[in-house]
């Protein structure tokens, strides 16, 4: 894997082929003590590498009557959208996996259906080790929510201009 090492007065840069993203990596220094030193490791700088200018969250097309669900995060590995009727609904009536555009760092799924007013969260897998933060089996809030119940509630599927009247006591 390691293609070229080389030493300057503080600093080793080490070269090697394209690292996958989704995985964790583990550097093992040797002859440093009679422990083993580990250190997880991410590329400094690697996230800037990936930009889009699509709208993340749910995405309602008034036009085409479809809404679209895109969330960022370049390491993740798997995202999966669980759609909710009701905001007390403990299970979701559909699940469905988003499609990885690796390029941009999204991921993305379009539902031909406008679903106003319906409910969802997301599962989300990815590298596991030290300082890794995924875990399939807890389901999150989108970080781009138009509104949410609660403070780690289900995100509220809404248009952009959406406005009802009830929102005013809502805090």
């Amino acid at each position: 894997l390691i293609q070229d090492i080389k030493e300057g007065s503080r600093k080793i840069v080490i070269t090697t082929e394209k690292l996958d993203i989704t995985k964790n990596y583990i550097l093992e220094l040797q002859g440093i003590s009679s422990e083993q030193v580990l250190k997880s490791i991410l590329p400094d700088g690697l996230i800037n590498k990936f930009y889009t200018d699509k709208k993340l969250g749910a995405i309602i097309d008034k036009k085409t009557n479809k809404t679209t669900f895109r969330v960022f995060s370049p390491r993740a590995s798997k995202i999966t959208l669980l759609l909710y009727k009701k905001s007390s609904d403990n299970k979701p009536y559909k699940t469905m996996d988003l499609i990885k555009v690796p390029a941009e760092g999204i991921f993305e799924t379009e539902i031909n259906e406008n679903l106003t007013l319906q409910y969802y969260k997301y599962k989300v897998d990815g590298p596991s080790g030290e300082a890794e933060r995924f875990n399939y089996n807890r389901e999150l809030t989108d970080l781009y929510a138009k509104a949410i119940i609660g403070h780690s509630g289900k995100g509220i599927i809404l248009p952009s201009n959406y406005y009802d009247k009830s929102f005013e006591k809502w805090t």
